[in-house]
């Protein structure tokens, strides 16, 4: 005899208060026939997926065009697409680039430009190529990276976009908000 049961329950997070669905299946091809082999039932989905990474603060100060792309990225990166969102991380590098320099038509050049015109420091050049690797793996030669790889590619971008999207913004206000010195 197959059978099946499906358990479904309505959770409540006890810190944040976020209300997710989640369904659970407990399958007979999936019992184990030794009595001493462990087995628990299977989480089918949550619904709304849990987030994988919040989105900063200062997202919403970004150009319209990388807070899209951006914002795609968080998407696959939250439904467990871990491909995509290296892909994705890779096009936001490259159009952060792109919207302060002209095309160098390879990543590499794209950098080395970004970096002279002084857009970034030489000391983040290491990080950013190895982001946009990531990035090239997942495209070219199939790489999936881990929950760990990802983080760590999340924060590599987010503190790249900062430093150039978002700091040299907020440092023109803090010079306009502090008052002269007097002569």
């Amino acid at each position: 005899m197959i059978w099946a049961l499906n358990y479904f329950k309505i959770l409540k997070c006890l810190g944040c208060d976020e209300i997710h669905f989640m369904e659970t299946e407990v399958f007979s091809e999936d019992v184990p026939m030794d009595p001493d082999e462990k087995y628990g039932p299977q989480i089918i989905a949550v619904y709304p997926p849990r987030l994988a990474r919040k989105v900063p603060d200062w997202f919403k100060q970004l150009d319209s065009e990388i807070k899209s792309i951006l914002l795609e990225t968080y998407n696959a990166l939250h439904n467990g697409s871990r491909r995509l969102a290296a892909m994705g991380g890779r096009a936001v590098l490259e159009r952060v680039m792109l919207t302060k320099i002209e095309d160098q038509h390879t990543f590499k050049k794209n950098v080395e430009e970004f970096i002279t015109l002084g857009y970034m420091q030489e000391s983040l050049k290491e990080p950013l190529l190895n982001a946009l690797d990531i990035g090239s793996a997942s495209i070219h030669r199939g790489y999936a990276p881990d929950e760990t790889t990802l983080s760590s590619l999340f924060e590599i971008i987010e503190s790249i976009i900062h430093a150039t999207c978002i700091v040299p913004d907020t440092a023109e206000s803090v010079k306009k908000a502090t008052p002269k010195r007097k002569k």
